[in-house]
């Protein structure tokens, strides 16, 4: 049976040395974020549909300037017509197999969008760096098949990926990543270093910590400790390999 993130402890163990390396920056990540032990966190596998409610009435409320992730729609028009739905940037299908887990109810993680695109996108790999030549929409890149959403929106929805791969690696059995992300890592880490939120995004993502006692994503903060992150090698083998999937790692 799976931990409950009640009684949640992130122990090494006699683990190798890279082992023990994802442990301590799991533990950095996530005192960045807020602490293990922050409440709200621990409550993730308890959201209701009133969170998913909030969180559009939060993203309603930026005004027309933001605009949903794969369509460019104003969400105040997709409520209007009830064609709204949140999207989970990690799909809920890729966390525990079939059992339910902590990282697919992170509001952090969502994105507000209209249903037609998230029903197409369904749980397709994200096209998370910039492209030139490919279309939109469903593409196929090395023979498996991607959702890949407008260049403009890729570094916030590459800003809410990240953050989930490493705040839940070590506590959800998440799947691994497609080739093509995994092949595009450090695209995918630069572009969240070389870009700066919107102030939209940085609106809702205040209004979300305040919701949620504080708790914060740091990729959406540029400085110092933010970049510190992005050039660690251990951050980004937490992000792109660190999972239970496969036994390498063991809730304690």
């Amino acid at each position: 049976m799976l931990p409950s993130l009640v009684n949640l402890s992130i122990g090494c163990g006699s683990y190798s040395a890279k082992q023990d390396l994802l442990c301590d920056e799991s533990f950095r990540w996530l005192q960045a974020c807020g602490g293990k032990e922050h409440p709200e966190f621990k409550k993730w596998r308890n959201v209701r549909s009133k969170d998913k409610n909030a969180f559009h009435e939060i993203v309603q409320s930026l005004g027309n300037k933001y605009r949903t992730s794969y369509t460019n729609s104003n969400i105040k028009t997709l409520r209007g017509d009830h064609k709204q739905s949140i999207e989970h940037v990690w799909p809920r299908s890729f966390v525990n197999g079939r059992f339910s887990g902590a990282a697919e109810n992170d509001p952090f993680s969502w994105a507000s969008v209209d249903r037609k695109s998230n029903s197409t996108r369904s749980n397709l790999p994200l096209v998370l760096w910039p492209t030139f030549s490919v279309d939109e929409g469903i593409v196929d890149i090395g023979g498996e098949r991607h959702f890949n959403p407008p260049n403009e929106h890729k570094a916030r929805l590459a800003r809410r990926w990240v953050y989930i791969r490493a705040t839940y690696a070590l506590i959800d059995d998440l799947a691994s990543p497609s080739y093509a992300q995994l092949k595009h890592a450090d695209a995918i880490l630069s572009l969240i270093a070389t870009t700066t939120p919107s102030d939209e995004e940085l609106e809702l993502h205040a209004k979300l910590s305040e919701r949620y006692g504080g708790w914060v994503n740091p990729l959406m903060f540029a400085g110092p400790a933010r970049d510190d992150f992005l050039e660690s090698e251990a951050f980004r083998m937490l992000v792109f390999e660190g999972t239970s999937r496969f036994g390498r790692f063991e809730m304690l």
